[in-house]
């Protein structure tokens, strides 16, 4: 179990220093993004251009209230959300090794499971570099 544990984790770790070849140098914060920002200067008492985003105050304040306390000693709104975007992509992906295990009772197929899963385009790239919502997989994926 615990040699598994550490092969998820090194995988992990050269699957994040793969994916920062999809980031450009010119990289801009768009789509979801964008509302993710907002929300963080509005508890933090900024002013923020654009209507209040209530939608993403109401269905992510745990990573949006972390990502304030961690803004608060970094000092970088955006360093914050994707440090806390990492933590639950890292536990993501435990928690779906244990899914899988829980399904297949063999180590070698959940952990295949797991490196397909934590390896796809979009939980990498839209959710890691996009900074989307990674703690609403986590918990979703922990309720089952």
């Amino acid at each position: 179990m615990q040699k598994t544990i550490f092969y998820i984790s090194v995988f992990i770790v050269l699957n994040l220093l793969a994916s920062v070849f999809f980031v450009s140098p010119g990289y801009k914060i768009a789509g979801d993004a964008v509302s993710y920002h907002e929300s963080i200067k509005y508890l933090e008492g900024k002013n923020i251009e654009g209507p209040l985003p209530t939608h993403r105050l109401l269905t992510t304040p745990l990573m949006l209230l972390i990502s304030v306390s961690l803004d608060k000693t970094i000092g970088n709104p955006y360093a914050s959300l994707a440090l806390v975007n990492l933590a639950f992509y890292i536990l993501l992906a435990l928690v779906f090794y244990k899914l899988a295990f829980e399904i297949s009772q063999d180590q070698r197929v959940a952990l295949l499971a797991s490196i397909i899963f934590i390896s796809n385009y979009h939980i990498i790239n839209i959710d890691n570099f996009f900074l989307a919502d990674m703690a609403g997989r986590f918990f979703f994926v922990l309720g089952n």
